[in-house]
């Protein structure tokens, strides 16, 4: 996790100099390395530049341009808490939302009239192989597809209004710190 990532940082500056001090460059990127292993398991942007820099000037409480281990860790936990929340509201969209409302809505659009008369006119079509006919009129089939689309949908909306939420609160947490 981050705080793996930062003590890692922190062990290899130990091996390099006597100064256990992080800079804002070499914070940002391993932020950024992080989030690189992050997408990994779901797709999420990292902060921005400026969105770090204010975080760090907020974290540097001495002001001397660099973070001593307290206050890395502390900026490590404000950062844990916004990333968690963006994986945890990305799992939940993907394994829970998205496909339980995929089935409500091809159980809902099965016999509505339009689904009829498109299932009869392309099952009518020449140039329509009849394998591919009985797989895209396959009701599983048609869940999964609805529940890609949702998730792609549905994962960046809900991800984006729950880093609003989280982007406002380190905005305050920052001011605090």
């Amino acid at each position: 996790g981050i705080m793996d990532e930062v003590d890692n940082l922190l062990e290899q500056k130990r091996l390099l100099k006597e100064d256990t001090d992080i800079s804002f460059d070499e914070f940002y990127k391993t932020v950024l390395e992080l989030y690189v292993k992050i997408n990994r398991h779901a797709p999420l942007l990292p902060p921005s530049e400026a969105q770090m820099k204010l975080l760090f000037h907020h974290a540097d409480k001495n002001h001397n341009g660099k973070l001593s281990v307290d206050e890395c860790d502390e900026l490590c936990r404000i950062g844990l808490a916004r990333l968690i929340g963006r994986v945890v509201t990305r799992k939940l969209v993907n394994l829970v939302l998205a496909p339980y409302i995929a089935l409500k809505t091809v159980q809902h659009s099965t016999g509505m009239p339009w689904v009829m008369y498109t299932r009869q006119a392309l099952t009518e079509c020449w140039w329509v192989p009849q394998k591919l006919e009985s797989f895209a009129f396959n009701e599983k089939a048609w869940i999964i597809w609805v529940a890609m689309f949702y998730s792609s949908c549905f994962g960046s909306i809900f991800v984006r209004l729950v880093t609003l939420v989280y982007d406002e609160i380190l905005v305050q947490i920052s001011n605090n710190l």
